[in-house]
């Protein structure tokens, strides 16, 4: 059990405890704060807030965070969003790769990253982490001539990054998580409901390193089977990604 980070009419912290068992493993889960029912509640009652980069403009924290989100979420999302960037945020991009799993044929796997140099990364992914077998799916911002065969190692022509790299993977990461717990064998997500496919994070063979960005899903039935990266991840980064290209 945790104590609850909320605040009281008293100006004290609460006492109430919430159990950090049942709670979603986000990246960086342990820097993460953990409400009540009522300070969840709370924090989810106001609709809209006060933009960063135009203090007179009121945004609507639903054109950004679906609802399908659990609770704690969307009030983490929340927080985020009204938090101004770090100092030492830099300009980036955020990536997707998808990771081979012959042993769970019925899952897949795809690591989202932020990073200054996409040829880079991919490169290093390949040389360090080889036996997931990485394959660039796409990254965030793409410019609208790219192509899919500029995916392909060292053939990757960027263009201009995002202002707040560190931000949008903190964002992107929170929801990918949420849905990577509740999305169910079909794609869609039930709040709370648990019926994702998420793995217990282990030491990657390869670096030794537990990579907690790595989000593992149902492979969609059907016609959808293999469009889990277009249904599931991108959207969630795009419409991220546009918060904070235009808004911070």
């Amino acid at each position: 059990m945790v104590r609850c980070n909320g605040m009281t009419h008293r100006d004290r912290r609460c006492k109430r405890n919430v159990d950090a068992k049942k709670a979603i493993l986000y990246p960086r889960s342990a820097s993460l704060a953990h409400y009540c029912r009522d300070h969840l509640s709370a924090g989810l009652k106001n609709p809209t807030f006060c933009c960063l980069k135009y203090r007179n403009r009121v945004i609507e924290y639903n054109d950004y965070i679906s609802t399908n989100l659990e609770d704690r979420t969307q009030v983490l999302l929340r927080e985020r969003m009204r938090t101004p960037p770090h100092s030492s945020d830099t300009t980036g991009y955020i990536y997707g790769l998808r990771l081979e799993d012959p042993a769970h044929p019925d899952l897949v796997h795809f690591k989202v990253g932020r990073t200054n140099s996409m040829n880079r990364r991919t490169a290093e992914h390949l040389h360090n982490c080889p036996s997931g077998r990485p394959v660039l799916l796409g990254y965030y911002p793409r410019p609208p001539n790219a192509t899919d065969a500029e995916l392909s190692l060292a053939r990757i022509k960027p263009g201009r990054k995002v202002p707040f790299a560190r931000m949008l993977e903190e964002l992107v990461h929170l929801q990918l998580a949420d849905v990577a717990a509740n999305a169910d064998p079909s794609g869609v997500v039930v709040p709370g409901q648990r019926l994702g496919a998420n793995q217990a994070r282990r030491p990657c063979i390869d670096c030794g390193h537990v990579h907690d960005e790595i989000f593992t899903f149902h492979q969609l039935p059907g016609a959808l089977c293999g469009l889990e990266w277009e249904i599931l991840v991108l959207p969630v980064i795009e419409t991220l990604g546009k918060y904070v290209c235009e808004l911070v």
